[in-house]
């Protein structure tokens, strides 16, 4: 993911940034569902059971919107300056809650981390076209 990050942050051409997303993607699918766990994600379908609840303050709902606030402070801290844009600056939790809740609905067998990587990539890859 660095890799990634620094051709979109230095402003490389869109070629390049987009075939070094794919790559890094291919190569990290596998790496993520192997070489470790994370603890406490949510499901999509937890995810969206969740937030469905008419009540919306259930535990289940709390625990899986901190986890993916943390999760993406997490990843964009251990990015430091190498990511493009600021997702944590630029998106207020309930925008990223709903970009969560799109996905899950979309991807009903994915996790809300996955959900969480693909905005931090989109706003890199978009932050990476402004700067061009």
């Amino acid at each position: 993911m660095a890799v990634v990050v620094d051709l979109i942050y230095k402003g490389e051409n869109m070629k390049k940034t987009l075939a070094a997303v794919a790559v890094i993607v291919a190569l990290c699918a596998p790496l993520a569902s192997q070489a470790f766990t994370i603890r406490g994600q949510p499901d999509c379908g937890e995810w969206v059971t969740a937030r469905q609840n008419t009540q919306r303050n259930t535990f289940a709902s709390l625990r899986n919107e901190t986890w993916v606030i943390g999760y993406m402070s997490g990843i964009v801290m251990g990015a430091g300056e190498k990511i493009a844009g600021d997702p944590m600056g630029k998106y207020s939790n309930e925008q990223i809650y709903l970009y969560v809740d799109n996905f899950c609905r979309a991807n009903p067998l994915k996790r809300a981390g996955d959900a969480v990587i693909e905005l931090i990539v989109n706003d890199a890859v978009e932050a990476g076209k402004q700067k061009q």
